[in-house]
């Protein structure tokens, strides 16, 4: 069988057990943007979904930026392609926007998107009663002194660095797709501060429960220890381990979009990597989690023998890499070719798409 022959093939083993079709769109959003790349194309995606499938999105960076305000409605400083990306965005999550505002004369005056275009001035003499929200990266250091030198007050600014759509989520990642059972065995693989802990908590809803949260960095660790220990929380086992394929020394580096694994040297931070297998032993589990900044094969591979005798739920990040979602979704039914799949998504952004599978 040929290179593209054996791709085809696998990619529909995985197309054939996913369950509803809002996974199966999700599924075809993740293998072109496995084969194009196309950022902006796969963003478009995320928004035809998320109206297609009503999702609901809220944006911390505008709960807290209207939070004891007081106003009349929401200015775009800025209509041009990041401009159009933040109203794009703060329609999902339920801000509606009055107008546009910008510089370019040639601009005032016109429609854009169905939004008329205010001058500097008109916001400033009209319009001191609404927030106004930079929609610039390039440009927005200058709009903001713009702002100042018209005397529009500062407070009702904000700008969100640039990357409006990084403060925009979706609830119940890992949980929304899963009732609790009788007693569930849970493991957190990845744990960073530990708020999946109490999510998971929540969703199970008072019932008989164990929990095994792996989290490598040593001060993410303490910092767990410290949650679960003020919050008088039973039956946690906090563990200062890596969650991978066999008992090893392991080296991680500080990145900017998170912590990697790296696969050859010894630079970076030394953590312990640990087999989920051997650390549950016979108990087993019933729930594993990974997000793991792209060791989830890895770390599933340590989990081998739970899942191929448990027949655990699983909830896997299929976003660090590109080849996520064939490579993680075709291990997975090679070790339960009776898993059902589904697949969701949680960001206005390229990050946190979760493959599950269950029995």
């Amino acid at each position: 069988m040929g290179y593209y022959e054996e791709l085809k093939q696998n990619l529909q083993s995985i197309y054939d057990v996913l369950i509803d079709e809002e996974s199966k769109d999700w599924f075809d959003a993740r293998v072109e943007y496995m084969i194009t790349g196309e950022l902006d194309e796969f963003l478009h995606t995320v928004f035809f979904l998320s109206r297609k499938y009503q999702k609901k999105w809220h944006h911390v960076g505008m709960e807290r930026f209207v939070k004891d305000k007081d106003y009349r409605g929401i200015i775009i400083y800025g209509c041009g392609h990041d401009g159009k990306l933040t109203k794009e965005i703060l329609d999902l999550c339920g801000y509606p926007v009055m107008f546009w505002c910008d510089s370019n004369p040639q601009l005032v005056g016109k429609r854009i998107d169905g939004l008329e275009v205010i001058s500097t001035e008109e916001l400033v003499e009209k319009y001191q009663d609404c927030l106004v929200i930079i929609g610039s990266s390039k440009y927005m250091e200058h709009i903001k002194e713009r702002l100042r030198a018209f005397g529009f007050p500062l407070d009702r600014t904000e700008i969100f660095s640039g990357n409006v759509y990084d403060w925009a989520f979706a609830d119940g990642q890992y949980f929304d797709m899963f009732s609790p059972g009788h007693k569930e065995i849970f493991i957190d693989g990845g744990a960073y501060n530990g708020d999946t802990i109490f999510e998971f908590l929540a969703w199970n809803k008072g019932k008989e429960y164990k929990v095994y949260s792996f989290e490598p960095i040593k001060g993410m660790y303490e910092y767990i220890e410290n949650r679960v220990r003020n919050n008088h929380i039973k039956n946690v086992k906090v563990l200062n381990y890596a969650a991978w394929h066999k008992k090893e020394e392991l080296f991680f580096m500080d990145m900017v979009d998170g912590s990697r694994v790296m696969r050859s040297g010894r630079e970076g931070v030394p953590v312990n990597g640990e087999r989920i297998d051997d650390i549950v032993n016979a108990e087993g589990a019933t729930f594993i989690k990974l997000d793991v900044e792209g060791a989830e094969i890895e770390a599933l591979q340590g989990a081998s023998e739970t899942i191929q005798k448990c027949h655990p739920k699983l909830a896997i990040c299929i976003y660090h890499k590109s080849t996520d979602i064939l490579d993680l979704g075709k291990y997975i039914l090679s070790l339960n070719p009776e898993y059902k799949m589904a697949i969701r998504h949680y960001t206005l952004t390229n990050c946190e798409t979760v493959l599950y599978a269950f029995p």
